[in-house]
């Protein structure tokens, strides 16, 4: 009977220690099947598809990254993005890579405006991320977009597209001195006006001039563009008065701002925009 019970309490620690050997599910393994069922549920959704490039880097660190996308309402320039859709899920280690952002159809509003943006991030941390945020799905642009990443990168989830529209010109401004310059004068009314412009690869990115009126005040301004159509102006007054308007590809204003709290009317913003283009005319091939 002794025997017995020690060939029984032998049996059940030996079970007992197989119990206890079981491996705990790693936590990578856990994240992959929730994002595996995640995409299971969403496979019949349409999808925003493209690609994810990093210049530069061709495979990603053996630690554990993520791969964020957001697809945001970008409609009112003035307010931080709404998410419509988000992913996170463990990153492929080898770039580029194609993505896939599912989306609820009925979510989207023709009227409104959509762009997508992507981030690896590690722990939450994030590495790289979309220079800017991309238009999609409304506006004449596609369910389609290739994302660019860059160290740290911008993000419009926490930014209005106001802010994230300044501080890519702030950027511009910065990068003048790698730049081309090119100086000339163009006749404005009967005044001629002294500019200089910056290029790069013979492509016009900023100019600036100065004009002096007749009753001896002064206004100055900054011109930046984008596949030569302007792209954002600022105008300073010798009173202290700054203005800024921007707009978008599709020449939409997406910043209309002044230091005192109005905006610009109308019609100054269209005055501004030509003012912006003639400059460009006259700058040409110098």
């Amino acid at each position: 009977m002794r025997v017995l019970l020690l060939s029984l309490t032998a049996v059940l620690l030996l079970a007992g220690c197989n119990k206890q050997a079981a491996p705990a599910p790693d936590a990578a393994d856990i994240a992959r099947d929730e994002a595996a069922a995640h995409m299971a549920s969403m496979a019949n959704l349409p999808g925003i598809t493209g690609q994810i490039n990093l210049a530069g880097v061709n495979q990603l660190p053996k630690a554990e990254v993520n791969l964020e996308l957001r697809l945001l309402d970008v409609t009112d320039p003035s307010q931080k993005p709404v998410t419509v859709e988000e992913l996170v899920a463990p990153a492929p280690r080898r770039l580029p890579m194609d993505y896939r952002l599912p989306y609820h159809a009925e979510k989207i509003d023709q009227a409104k405006r959509y762009v997508i943006e992507a981030a690896l991030s590690i722990s939450g941390m994030r590495l790289y991320s979309t220079a800017l945020p991309v238009p999609v799905l409304t506006d004449g642009h596609p369910a389609t977009a290739t994302l660019d990443l860059v160290s740290g990168g911008m993000t419009a989830t926490t930014m209005s597209q106001s802010e994230l529209t300044k501080r890519e010109f702030a950027d511009l401004e910065s990068q003048l001195g790698g730049m081309r310059r090119v100086t000339g004068k163009r006749v404005d009314g009967d005044v001629s006006v002294g500019w200089d412009a910056f290029k790069e690869d013979n492509v016009l990115r900023m100019a600036r001039e100065q004009v002096n009126l007749d009753n001896e005040s002064r206004v100055s301004y900054r011109y930046a563009y984008k596949a030569g159509q302007p792209w954002y102006v600022v105008r300073e007054k010798d009173n202290g008065l700054t203005s800024q308007v921007a707009w978008d590809n599709t020449q939409r204003v997406i910043l209309n701002e002044q230091s005192d709290g109005t905006q610009v009317g109308d019609d100054d913003i269209a005055a501004l925009h030509a003012r912006a283009a003639a400059l460009a005319e006259a700058i040409g091939s110098n």
